[in-house]
């Protein structure tokens, strides 16, 4: 395998790597491979099956007993495949009121929190994960309690032993 930066030649390094790309600075992901060129140190890891990676953390949120925060609203309405104006509309809001929520600038009402985990559980996610997509997503500060998942020959799960 060869450096995408350099053309250098890639060494796998690791197993384990923090997934701030979802924009939820907790999840850690174990059992993919983190390659890192020997010429550059550019870093790069293979995250197969990006949809079923969401679809399985986005369980793990739902199914969570407290409340969603700022960046698990957020995760969730791209996991939904929705704009942030499209989101509001769809939830009875104003864009303003969501950006607040996404913001943490206001709580999330209790009420907006069940209807968001119905849409995730009785909705088709999203299935476009470009590189454009995932690029779009902008972490923030961690605050949040850890996630761990693990690759399976049939998909992700969540990491119980991490």
């Amino acid at each position: 395998m060869k450096c995408a930066d350099c053309g250098g030649k890639l060494k796998i390094t690791g197993s384990t790597h923090r997934y701030a790309e979802s924009g939820l600075p907790s999840v850690v992901l174990h059992g993919v491979q983190v390659r890192k060129c020997q010429e550059c140190g550019a870093e790069e890891v293979a995250i197969p099956n990006v949809a079923g990676l969401h679809r399985c953390i986005a369980e793990m949120l739902v199914a969570r007993k407290s409340a969603l925060n700022a960046v698990e609203l957020r995760f969730l309405r791209q996991f939904l495949g929705h704009s942030s104006k499209d989101f509001a509309k769809t939830l009875g809001v104003a864009p303003e009121t969501l950006s607040r929520w996404e913001n943490a600038s206001r709580d999330i009402p209790s009420v907006v929190d069940r209807v968001v985990r119905l849409l995730v559980v009785n909705t088709p996610p999203r299935t476009d994960y470009s590189a454009d997509m995932l690029a779009n997503i902008r972490p923030t500060a961690p605050k949040h309690a850890r996630m761990a998942l693990r690759l399976r020959r049939d998909g992700w799960e969540a990491d119980r032993a991490a």
